[in-house]
């Protein structure tokens, strides 16, 4: 699909700076889409893609060219990355964009190639607009990431509670069984390795994760006891 879009773009600058502004708002999904696979094969540079997305202002336009940046992590991953870094900066991600950004991490295909630092980002620039948070599909990211790099699941761990601690009013957090697993994991990463700062942070977030009553909490502690 890609090679066969992406051919017809002989002079991909000049064809999108006439399709932005013909191109009605319902159909703007579409178009950056197709513009954002141009990029990807080197009718179009990044800058130019943006420029044109800035210019047309349209949620439903950012959203197509995430869902492209996200579909191809595994096959242009540099260059994926640097798109989707660029978009979660944003002051606010609008709800659209949240949507599409925050389903790229339960994709088991793509989690290898997400960096912890794209993490950190999301957490950062993530409003949470709404007071009732699902963040499961970032969750399972982190149960992912957990068994592999311990370290930095417990630093994103932790910047999320910062993050969260920050917004008013308070965020309430569900769908935490992947959260679990991934603390689970921290916890015998630090049992193994006799960490004692290690551990004095797991009990602190602990304690961070009672204070802000973060669903199924009590229930992991009284498991974690028995681990």
């Amino acid at each position: 699909i890609c090679s066969q879009k992406s051919t017809r773009l002989t002079d991909g600058e000049k064809w999108t700076h006439t399709m932005f502004r013909e191109v009605p708002d319902e159909s703007a999904d579409s178009w950056s889409r197709i513009a954002a696979l141009a990029t990807l094969t080197g009718h179009m540079t990044l800058e130019t893609l943006f420029e044109h997305l800035r210019f047309k202002n349209s949620d439903q336009a950012w959203k197509g060219a995430v869902q492209v940046f996200c579909s191809n992590l595994d096959k242009h991953n540099a260059f994926c990355v640097s798109g989707l870094d660029e978009i979660v900066r944003w002051d606010t991600l609008p709800d659209p964009l949240f949507s599409e950004l925050i389903r790229m991490f339960r994709d088991k295909k793509h989690q290898p190639y997400i960096p912890v630092q794209l993490g950190k980002q999301f957490i950062n620039h993530t409003a949470l607009t709404s007071v009732s948070c699902n963040l499961g599909d970032f969750f399972e990211w982190l149960a992912f990431l957990a068994e592999r790099d311990s370290l930095s699941t417990l630093e994103l761990c932790e910047q999320l509670i910062k993050h969260l601690s920050s917004l008013e009013p308070l965020r309430h957090i569900w769908d935490t069984d992947d959260l679990f697993a991934a603390w689970t994991s921290i916890l015998r990463e630090a049992d193994e390795t006799n960490d004692e700062n290690l551990m004095r942070r797991i009990v602190a977030l602990q304690d961070r994760f009672l204070q802000m009553g973060i669903y199924k909490t009590d229930e992991w502690l009284q498991k974690a006891e028995s681990l």
